[in-house]
């Protein structure tokens, strides 16, 4: 239990996270000052060197600085190998590769881990495969420090950008007590790795020899034309030199006198001081802080951790968040329902107010409801006006029809001057006034009819219905009726 609560509650260090690298000799460690601590491995004859210790006293030393690490392993921990590129998407590479790799390594393909990266020419991948009986105690190693595994690379990939102004160039390098290795780097990628066996080193000061500069040279110079015609377009004009134990200036300038290509050394700051000449090893960690693009990782995502941990101040300051963000709703949730409140008992103040003026409205209707007697009168008045009114009009008819009289319209009659009509017959009433008689021609009738308007008592005068006719003796005949036949 109380492991796990560990586990679950470590204070996590903050800042950028450190590198080590894990090499055949030692495991080395820079700290931010510049200082490289270095932690041998222990070698007994016959059996297989346990570097287990030299990583747990560096992660006793790392610890109080960072506690999320990038390993960088050696050479002499992985292999590499160059296979026509699969046919299937790079993400998909570290579970594949184990299985399209399985005729060419001594192991299971569930005993490795791999990873690859595409080489700029040949439609080839180079791929690193790491056994997992060198991941599984590297990866306890960490556990039990407590220590997160960020990512684990190899060296190869990392000298690929030690030289800062060159991404193509090859570069002879060597560690203490190793062997001297020549890699070709093209747009920083490993594109060849050889290891040149029977060179024994120091190659200058009072123990070199120049045989064993002229073998170097004619083995480097060998290199460079077979990485050359398999690199087609790219050129290998320029080696770049980090070796320990070498004098580099003297290095340097034995290898110019025999080779084709520019060589200077990886650190050019080595050719005006040599007290500023850095181990192979420290140039590598640089190199590895300042590298951010490299994708390769043999540290597979199916073997990370799943789980997050949680540290204490994390908690704690989620606890801290929520309630916060509790009493803010709280808070707000107060002043809402204060403001619901203010207009409840508005609401209800301005309802009883509203009460109050109804109720005296109701009251100021009830006291002007009309009186029945006085609806009665009003009733009666407008009765006796009404009788009034007809008894009008019955009086403005009787003197319109009984003392009008005829005489103005006879008279008028008499008085028009068209002397081509002569009336036969006149028939009038207060609704009817009808006309016969006879004409010289049957024009003379309308023309008769518009002189009406020359006389008071018949303008006014229409007639619905005339009617002109010829008698046997050709003489024409009119009636004009202000009635039809059907009317009357």
């Amino acid at each position: 239990m109380t492991n796990m609560l560990k586990k679950w509650f470590t204070k996590s260090q903050q800042g950028e996270a450190g590198v080590i690298a894990l090499l055949a000799e030692a495991v080395y460690w820079q700290d931010s000052q510049g200082e490289l601590h270095t932690f041998p491995i222990t070698a007994t004859p016959g059996a297989p060197s346990d570097w287990t210790q030299a990583l747990n006293a560096a992660l006793e030393k790392v610890k109080p600085h960072s506690r999320h690490l990038t390993v960088l392993l050696g050479s002499h921990y992985y292999q590499v190998l160059q296979i026509d590129k699969p046919k299937i998407p790079s993400a998909e590479w570290p579970k594949a590769l184990p299985y399209l790799l399985k005729d060419l390594l001594s192991e299971k393909p569930s005993e490795v881990v791999a990873s690859a990266v595409s080489l700029p020419f040949g439609g080839k991948i180079q791929a690193y495969v790491l056994s997992k009986s060198i991941l599984n105690p590297l990866l306890r190693c960490f556990d039990e420090h407590q220590f997160t595994l960020n990512a684990l690379l190899p060296d190869d990939e990392i000298w690929g950008y030690s030289s800062d102004e060159l991404a193509n160039f090859m570069l002879l390098q060597r560690s203490d007590a190793g062997a001297y290795k020549l890699s070709a780097f093209v747009a920083h990628v490993p594109v060849f790795q050889r290891t040149l066996r029977a060179i024994f080193g120091p190659l200058t000061g009072e123990n070199g020899s120049e045989s064993q500069l002229d073998t170097v040279a004619l083995e480097l110079q060998r290199s460079m034309d077979y990485v050359s015609a398999q690199a087609k377009g790219v050129a290998f004009n320029q080696l770049k030199v980090c070796c320990d134990g070498e004098e580099i200036a003297e290095l340097v300038d034995a290898l110019n006198a025999r080779l084709i290509a520019k060589v200077t050394p990886l650190q050019q700051a080595a050719l005006d001081d040599p007290s500023h000449l850095q181990r192979s090893v420290q140039r590598l960690l640089c190199s590895a802080k300042a590298s951010r693009e490299i994708a390769l990782d043999l540290y597979p995502e199916s073997l990370r951790p799943q789980r997050q941990r949680m540290t204490l101040p994390a908690v704690a300051l989620g606890w801290a968040a929520l309630f916060v963000v509790l009493s803010g709703y709280s808070g707000w949730l107060s002043y809402h329902h204060a403001q619901l409140e203010q207009q409840v008992t508005q609401q209800k103040q301005q309802n009883s107010a509203l009460s109050t003026e109804l109720e005296q409205i109701n009251q100021a209707v009830a006291k002007h409801q009309a009186d029945p007697q006085i609806n009665a009168a009003i009733a009666r008045v407008q009765q006796d006006i009404q009788g009034k009114r007809d008894a009008i009009a019955v009086i403005s008819d009787y003197e319109t029809r009984d003392h009008g009289g005829y005489s103005d319209v006879l008279y008028a009659l008499a008085n028009l001057p068209n002397q081509r009509i002569a009336l036969t017959q006149i028939s009038m009433s207060h609704q009817q006034f009808d006309l016969q008689g006879e004409a010289l021609s049957a024009s003379a009738v309308p023309e008769w009819v518009g002189e009406f308007k020359q006389q008071v008592a018949l303008v006014g005068r229409s007639f619905e219905s005339v009617t002109i006719r010829r008698d046997e003796q050709t003489r024409v005949w009119f009636e004009l009726r202000s009635q039809s036949q059907e009317a009357k």
